[in-house]
């Protein structure tokens, strides 16, 4: 087929030229649309006095940290919508999740059996910008810090022998997700490939069946000899 011949079909078929054009462009506009989300993760560590780990403990003492890190969770996430996550390793971001923020006890199970054996609240947040990440994360371990000094001052705990809390890594580092100029760009070319041969494929199939068609009338009315 000539690129004339091609025009002319396009011309006639000029319905499918514009539903073809209409479908294109929505998807434009939904693949421009598409907004980067930003996430980090940070762990905070709870330490004895003298910032003494859990492996220089023994059974008895771990377990007490352990279950002190696992109350400060519990009352920090009283006074936060937190969400939780399918599985242990999840990331927030890989749930769907485009804002928002986990906080959890640190759990080296799977899925259907739990196993706290580390004095580590994971906090994970997701948002729009990385100045919301940040605020939102720095407000978490403040949190996390501020409910662990109450729990003790509120059991009597001299302040020289307070549970500390530590966080890895020492600063928040943010992570971006979502299309880049260069991949949007990518993304509308292929768009625009595969949308105009869809189109161009459609309408010269549609003219050709009804060129066919005719044909058929054509010949079933001519006369007998």
């Amino acid at each position: 087929m000539t690129v004339l011949a091609l025009w002319r079909v396009l011309l006639a078929r000029w319905y499918v030229v514009l539903i073809g054009l209409a479908c294109t462009t929505a998807a434009f506009l939904a693949l421009d649309d598409s907004p980067r989300v930003y996430s980090a993760q940070t762990d905070v560590l709870f330490v004895l006095p003298g910032n003494v780990g859990i492996r220089g403990l023994n059974d008895g003492f771990a377990e007490t940290l352990i279950n002190f890190t696992g109350l400060v969770g519990e009352k920090v996430n009283e006074g936060r919508t937190s969400l939780k996550l399918s599985s242990p390793s999840a990331p927030l971001f890989g749930t769907g999740v485009r804002e928002g923020a986990s906080i959890s006890l640190v759990d080296a199970g799977g899925q259907w059996q739990r196993s706290f054996n580390r004095p580590v609240i994971s906090v994970q947040v997701v948002d729009s910008s990385p100045e919301n990440v940040e605020s939102v994360m720095k407000g978490i371990v403040q949190d996390i810090s501020r409910t662990a000094e109450n729990v003790q001052a509120e059991s009597g705990t001299d302040a020289s022998k307070y549970i500390t809390i530590e966080t890895a890594p020492e600063s928040i580092e943010i992570t971006s997700f979502g299309a880049t100029r260069m991949s949007t760009a990518k993304g509308l070319i292929a768009l625009t490939i595969v949308g105009g041969g869809l189109t161009i494929g459609t309408a010269v199939y549609l003219d050709r069946r009804v060129a066919n068609r005719r044909n058929r009338q054509g010949r079933s009315h001519v006369p007998a000899e």
